[in-house]
């Protein structure tokens, strides 16, 4: 699964293809990092043009609700910046 919307970074790279990279789950706390590309077909090729970091505070019927990277792009696509980014 990954993410399309198109976002531009504080370096005024522009990229539209997002998904999940390193997670990480310790004490109820989520922690994973986003690796957005220009397009699908760039991230065959090269590495992120852009990285981000996010965390999330968990309750544990979250936790054991879906898998972990699922829980990742749910509460990602629950913020207002993600909220209309289409699953792909």
């Amino acid at each position: 699964m990954a993410l399309m919307k198109e976002k531009v970074d504080e370096r005024g790279i522009v990229t539209n293809y997002h998904k999940i990279g390193g997670v990480s789950l310790r004490d109820g706390n989520l922690y994973f990092d986003i690796e957005s590309y220009p397009s699908v077909e760039y991230r065959k090729t090269a590495r992120p043009a852009s990285n981000s970091h996010h965390y999330f505070n968990l309750t544990v019927e979250e936790e054991e609700s879906m898998g972990i990277r699922q829980l990742c792009y749910a509460k990602l696509k629950a913020e207002a910046d993600w909220a209309d980014a289409q699953d792909c």
